[in-house]
């Protein structure tokens, strides 16, 4: 069995913790700050596992999953929390929302065949940039900026939605090798 326990995972399984003490923190403190600080302590950490486990070799099937689905959960949060605040209009979230249930849903039914999808470098690109959306919306000044890139960061990531789904189509009806029958699509 794959060793689960390294630093990548921990820090994985903290961000997964960081999305409650989010919630409290955004509705029950006066300022959003306190927040915002929350939400840039996940996307830090999301960075440093990243890091971590690429220069340590400390990578795993285990981290592949649960890592981009800590992101979804503290993003998707956040696009809640903005929008039940009036910072971002309900049909972002909405659009993202079902864009991530898709992919959480698919990734799971692909894992069930033990097929491991890696992220994708637009994944990671709409990642980036709606992290740095949501963190222009928690300002009053920065407001309509976060906004449009925010919905840039929305939109880039249905484009690797779509492009997630092409590949793995490909991938399932043969079209595309396998690495070492592991069944591992790295849609880069």
């Amino acid at each position: 069995m794959e060793k689960f326990w390294n630093v990548p995972n921990v820090l994985t399984i903290i961000r997964f913790l960081l999305v409650p003490v989010y919630w409290v923190l955004f509705f029950f403190e006066k300022t959003y700050i306190p927040a915002l600080f929350i939400f840039l302590t996940a996307c830090i950490t999301d960075l440093v596992d990243g890091i971590i486990a690429r220069k340590f070799n400390q990578v795993t099937k285990y981290g592949k999953v649960l890592d981009p689905l800590a992101d979804k959960v503290m993003q998707v949060s956040a696009l809640i929390t903005l929008v039940i605040a009036g910072r971002l209009h309900w049909a972002f979230a909405v659009i993202i929302f079902a864009k991530e249930l898709y992919m959480v849903v698919s990734a799971s039914f692909l894992y069930k065949r033990k097929v491991v999808v890696s992220a994708n470098i637009i994944g990671k690109i709409a990642t980036v940039v709606m992290s740095i959306g949501i963190v222009l919306l928690f300002f009053d000044f920065t407001l309509e900026a976060g906004r449009v890139i925010t919905n840039c960061g929305i939109g880039i990531s249905v484009l690797a939605a779509i492009n997630y789904t092409y590949v793995t189509f490909k991938q399932l009806n043969g079209k595309l090798p396998h690495n070492d029958n592991k069944e591992e699509i790295n849609i880069n």
